[in-house]
């Protein structure tokens, strides 16, 4: 169960009253209902609002990302700023505020709007649409072959800090969604044979880095099995982009190079 069923009645009315009006001024707005938040991002792109309920009152409270400069004004919304924390979330969502009424909903759009969406469309680094049959021909984007490499140093250890996972979850993930890469469809073993047997990824879909360095219960519904490539893409950003989000991208990909004659063999994942 997410965040946003669990609610106060009050408090799920509200966010539906925000997330309506917020959809007449931002085209294709998508809300995503997690297990913490209700995440607001327009679809292609990064997310640029959390929203969480509160269980005995109609209160939101609104993280969002961008700077809202001394001469702007929205009235009814006290805004909160924190010192910025490590982690993704932490640097780039450095600001609040809380929805109580109604009354609130219309200047909450206007700052959610022209500060947080327009920061998310100025700074986005999701995956862009390309034109990949253009880049493919376009000699000029080839970068030229030379002989002479170039030389780096490498090789020095360093310390890392890791989260620990639990392989019990991993194995019980695998046998539940199966070895497929959730994203993509590829199979390592269909692909490299006995050698890469049971080989895949298990992605959790709220990231650790939220929780405050604190252990938690995860469950079959927080992870979802991929392959390397997509869990590496998965994670160019922070908070990590939203396995429907790439898996639609994906299939657009292979829906535009159909066109040229080329087809994958696995469809259906």
């Amino acid at each position: 169960m997410n965040d946003h069923d669990e609610s106060f009645i009050a408090s799920a009315s509200l966010c539906d009253t925000l997330f309506q009006e917020l959809s007449k001024r931002i085209d294709d707005l998508q809300r995503e209902k997690r297990q913490r938040w209700c995440c607001l991002f327009q679809l292609g792109h990064k997310r640029f609002a959390y929203v969480s309920h509160r269980k005995k009152s109609a209160r939101l409270e609104i993280w969002f990302i961008g700077e809202v400069s001394a001469s702007e004004q929205y009235p009814d919304l006290e805004i909160k700023w924190r010192t910025p924390t490590s982690g993704g979330f932490g640097q780039a969502f450095k600001a609040r505020f809380y929805l109580d009424h109604l009354s609130q909903v219309q200047n909450a759009v206007d700052l959610l709007y022209h500060v947080s969406y327009s920061a998310s469309k100025k700074h986005d680094t999701r995956l862009e649409k390309r034109n990949f049959s253009q880049s493919i021909t376009n000699k000029e984007d080839i970068a030229p072959y030379t002989v002479k490499e170039a030389r780096y140093v490498e090789g020095e250890k360093r310390a890392a800090v890791t989260t620990v996972r639990s392989p019990t979850l991993r194995a019980a993930a695998k046998r539940k969604w199966g070895l497929k890469c959730y994203c993509c469809g590829f199979d390592f073993e269909q692909f490299y044979g006995d050698i890469a047997k049971d080989f895949a990824i298990v992605h959790h879909l709220d990231p650790f880095m939220d929780a405050s360095n604190t252990s938690r219960e995860s469950t079959l519904q927080d992870v979802r099995v991929v392959c390397a490539n997509c869990h590496y893409v998965l994670h160019l950003e922070t908070p990590p982009i939203d396995v429907d989000n790439l898996k639609k991208q994906i299939s657009c990909s292979w829906d535009r190079w159909s066109e040229f004659g080329i087809q994958r063999k696995n469809k259906e994942y």
